[in-house]
């Protein structure tokens, strides 16, 4: 497939000559004059793809492990109106790791952008849907275990 460089208009088959949407110049014969092939993301950015898709979840899980953390340096399950996180001994750093985690949500957020939006520049519908698909998924999934945090994980990290 030959795709103009500028506007990523298919060339298949045309000949040399403008584009005929956005009027730069190709040659067939000379590869420098456009792009060939479909766009594929490579291994590390499927990767990085699903982690930023699955911040919600990795967020969630974090402090639900601080959570434990905290009920085994106290010998009981924390509770969010007298024990505060900050305060409890042998978990500051993964209270820590949980307070960065949260403020970098809005950041993952626009990062699992990239990459449907690159698939969509691109005109690589198939892997714009299925990088559209991780994204929504897993943002989804994430805000479910946050929602269904039935022993109060979060009240008590906020609280």
């Amino acid at each position: 497939m030959k795709r103009c460089r500028r506007c990523r208009y298919d060339l298949e088959g045309l000949p040399a000559g403008a584009c005929p949407e956005c009027g730069r110049v190709f040659d067939p014969a000379a590869p420098k004059t456009y792009i060939a092939g479909v766009w594929r993301p490579s291994v590390g950015v499927w990767i990085f793809h699903a982690v930023v898709s699955g911040w919600a979840f990795i967020f969630g899980n974090l402090v639900e492990f601080t959570r434990r953390s905290a009920a085994l340096s106290l010998g009981r399950w924390p509770q969010a109106v007298f024990d505060d996180p900050a305060r409890i001994k042998g978990i500051e750093e993964l209270y820590l790791a949980s307070h960065i985690a949260m403020w970098l949500m809005p950041v993952a957020l626009l990062a699992c952008a990239i990459v449907p939006a690159r698939a969509w520049w691109e005109r690589a519908l198939r892997t714009m849907v299925i990088a559209g698909v991780v994204s929504v998924a897993g943002w989804v999934v994430g805000a479910l275990v946050l929602w269904w945090d039935r022993v109060g994980s979060l009240e008590w990290f906020w609280g």
